[in-house]
């Protein structure tokens, strides 16, 4: 091929490329944006405004603008809570409507008969079982056995028949009262052969107490008795309405019987009649057979109610033009609150849906200010993180939360926007990610909640300083008890905001006390960051300081297996966790992550242990019967074995980076050299056989590790491990990466390779030191 048509076909690969890495950057960028909105909408949605007309002030507060006057007459509009009072009262100021029913003494008449009739077949059972039992008696008296039977048969069917009838009765009655009937009815009867009982003349007491009984309603109905008790009706007067509705009149409540009223009097007056034996027998009667004269109409009455509630003006007073509404620096009254938001009112009557798509506007405007704030601060200086829309679309979950929380909180109580929990928001970005994220992420949510409640600044601060002293007390976490310790501090910075804020203020200190009791339940919903921290990891994929500190337990099952099966691998892992460590940490670099980077870095060692150097004890070793090919690619699979290994174990990402990466792209110089001699022709080594499948560290980390591990390796190899030879060992290795471009990708600067290269030495010289020799002790 022509040099020409390679320049071409390089030319089109590059432009595939370019063109492949701009859609995947727009792609991305319409990503965030719509990540971005939705949470702006969500923001603005937590916003008080339509129907409810936000005033940007509470009751108590100091107007801090300059004097408001009224630009137009207006009226004064009565706040929710007293127009809706004010619609309660109808219902205790409104007549009520009731019905005369002229059939009520022709239903009466017939409750009376029905009654009577059920009564009579009651008592009438009862009789005839006390008279088959008594004769039952007889009999056996008499040694007649063979009747007796039959006697008591019927006596019980009648017993039976007694009971059922009782419990159809309109008449309700207890136990002892239907006894007390029941016992007058046999007494009246002489056919019951009893000599023991004394006998009654005259009707049956149910028949004198149920015929006073329609006397006395009788009397009642006359005079007008209302369907209802009379003290559920609480006006003085009612409306009575004839049957065809044609007239009504209006009487005083006062001259009318209510139904619990005319059961009383006629429970009183025979009560006095008959003696206390009857107890409640004429209420009872009455019930069955009373049919109040004034029927309640609850539709005629409900009625009155609603429109009286339509007559219900909704406003109290005018406002002239150019009147001064609150002046500067006045304390917010309740009256003056209303005023103003009367104004408000009046202005989205007056100017329609402008002036609402104006305050959702400009409402979405200062929400996207504040949380711009944030995501730029990622984009100028994490921009690793921002571009993981993961990583952007869990921040957005996080905030959406507590935006949600904010919108739910402002229209129960204000109050309640201090026990929203915006510092488990700050615990977890700090914990997750650093301080500095965590402070931004603060700042972001404090303002916006500021906004939410009406540009509160004493929200805003008291927010932040909670907020802050959480992220500082967990800018380096390493255990659970941190996290109570963290409530600790968000608490005080809050008490510190709010008691500041009351003291500048001079506020109710009922105000604060509510204030700060919500504060403290927002600092102990931060013990809720722990487990909304194991979510985050595995829903996004994020690795924490405390993840990691798991997984540097040495104990786990995965890395006491490779101490079993590589343990010059396991021995050889822990030297370069410690080394990696020390340098990631003299640089600044994350010191906890290179250290567990290490630890796992060669776990696909353990699939063929024997063909490493370290793990050879026999003096055996297999790469001897093998060609130079097959001896690479069995050094080289233990990257790829580690990397499955790595996901059996479900590993962190940003730990099986480490696995590929610290060997980067090198060359298998041993066996690459080994096979050079075996050839008789040079150019016919592929050199891509004796090379790791890479790809080179990317992170200062890896980087470090991929240092940390040639350094460690080779120094086992010497002889002598003097200063001198182990300075040429590590500047060799150092030289030889940066010349083969295997640290290109990374961010670290030739300072930090100095600092790097120093702290290896110190740590190498450490180990290998020369040991002072006993007398008796041979030279080694």
């Amino acid at each position: 091929m022509r040099p020409s048509q390679r320049s071409v076909r390089l030319s089109r690969k590059v432009i595939t490329a370019v063109r492949a890495d701009r859609g995947k950057r727009s792609r991305n960028l319409l990503a965030k944006s719509l990540i971005l909105l939705s949470l702006t909408a969500i923001t603005v949605a937590a916003f008080l405004h339509g129907s409810v007309y936000e005033s940007t002030v509470e009751e108590g507060d100091i107007w801090q603008r300059k004097t408001l006057m009224a630009p137009f007459d207006f009226a004064i509009y009565k706040s929710e809570d007293s127009l809706r009072a004010e619609q309660d009262r109808v219902r205790f100021t409104t007549e009520p409507v009731f019905q005369h029913n002229p059939q009520a003494w022709v239903r009466m008449d017939e409750n009376l008969e029905a009654t009577l009739r059920q009564l009579d077949e009651i008592f009438e059972a009862y009789r005839t079982w006390r008279l088959n039992q008594a004769q039952a008696r007889m009999l056996r008296a008499g040694g007649q056995e063979a009747d007796v039977q039959d006697l008591e048969e019927l006596a019980r069917q009648d017993s039976l028949r007694y009971f059922e009838l009782r419990d159809k009765a309109l008449v309700r009655l207890a136990e002892e009262e239907w006894l007390h009937l029941s016992e007058d009815y046999v007494r009246r009867n002489p056919d019951l052969p009893d000599t023991t009982r004394q006998f009654l003349e005259g009707r049956p007491l149910y028949e004198e107490i149920l015929t006073r009984v329609f006397e006395l309603a009788s009397e009642r109905n006359e005079y007008g008795v209302l369907s209802i008790p009379q003290d559920s009706v609480y006006t003085e007067e009612i409306i009575i309405r004839n049957v065809n509705a044609s007239t009504y009149a209006t009487v005083r409540k006062s001259t009318r019987f209510g139904l619990n009223q005319a059961y009383d009097a006629i429970q009183d007056e025979l009560t006095e009649e008959f003696g206390p034996d009857v107890r409640t027998i004429p209420t009872m009667f009455a019930q069955a057979i009373f049919v109040p004269s004034l029927e309640y109409e609850y539709g005629a009455t409900v009625r009155r109610w609603q429109e009286a509630r339509r007559n219900i003006a909704p406003t109290r007073g005018m406002v002239a033009q150019g009147t001064d509404i609150v002046r500067e620096g006045q304390l917010i009254t309740a009256a003056i609150a209303q005023i103003i938001t009367s104004l408000q009112r009046e202005r989205l009557g007056r100017e329609g849906p402008q002036l609402l798509w104006g305050q959702i506007t400009g409402q979405a405007m200062l929400a996207l200010s504040c949380f711009m704030i944030f995501f730029l601060y990622l984009f100028m200086a994490r921009r690793m993180i921002f571009d993981d829309n993961a990583k952007v679309l869990m921040f957005a979950l996080l905030f959406a939360g507590i935006v949600g929380l904010f919108g739910l909180a402002i229209r129960i109580d204000p109050d309640l926007m201090y026990a929203v929990p915006v510092v488990i928001v700050s615990v977890l970005l700090t914990v997750i990610f650093d301080s500095r994220i965590g402070l931004l992420g603060t700042l972001a949510l404090a303002l916006v909640g500021g906004l939410v409640l009406g540009y509160n600044l004493e929200y805003t601060l008291a927010t932040l300083a909670g907020g802050t002293l959480a992220v500082f007390s967990v800018r380096d976490v390493r255990n659970r008890g941190q996290f109570f310790l963290c409530a600790g501090f968000a608490f005080a910075g809050y008490t510190l905001a709010l008691v500041a804020s009351w003291l500048f203020l001079q506020g109710a200190i009922s105000q604060l006390w509510s204030q700060l009791l919500m504060a403290a339940i927002s600092s102990f919903l931060i013990i809720m960051a722990y487990p909304l921290l194991w979510v985050l990891e595995r829903s996004f994929g994020v690795t924490t300081d405390l993840r990691l500190l798991e997984l540097s337990d040495t104990n786990r099952p995965i890395l006491k297996e490779m101490a079993l099966k590589a343990p010059g691998t396991f021995s050889h892992s822990l030297q370069v966790a410690s080394l990696a460590e020390a340098a990631a940490t003299a640089i600044g670099a994350n010191g906890l992550l290179t250290r567990v980077g290490a630890l796992y870095h060669d776990i696909g060692k353990m699939a063929k242990p024997e063909y490493f150097v370290e793990n050879q004890r026999s003096g055996v070793n297999p790469h001897d019967s093998l060609e130079p090919h097959a001896s690479a690619a069995i050094i080289s699979s233990h990257v790829t074995e580690g990397i499955a290994i790595a996901r059996r174990e479900r590993l962190p990402l940003v730990v099986r980076n480490f696995i590929p990466t610290h060997h980067g792209s090198t060359r298998i110089e041993y066996f690459y050299r080994k096979a050079l001699r075996e050839s008789e022709d040079s150019d016919s080594v592929d050199e891509g056989a004796f090379r790791y499948p890479g790809p080179r560290p990317r992170t200062r980390e890896t980087a470090i590790l991929m240092l940390t591990d040639s350094v460690e390796a080779a120094s086992r190899s010497l002889d002598e491990p003097t200063q001198e030879h182990l300075e040429t060992l590590v500047d060799a290795i150092f030289d030889a990466r940066l010349r083969s471009g295997q640290l290109e990708d990374t961010p670290l600067t030739f300072r930090d390779l100095r600092w790097i290269r120093s702290t290896l030495l110190r740590h190498l010289s450490g180990i290998y030191h020369l040991r002072v020799k006993y007398p008796g002790q041979q030279k080694t």
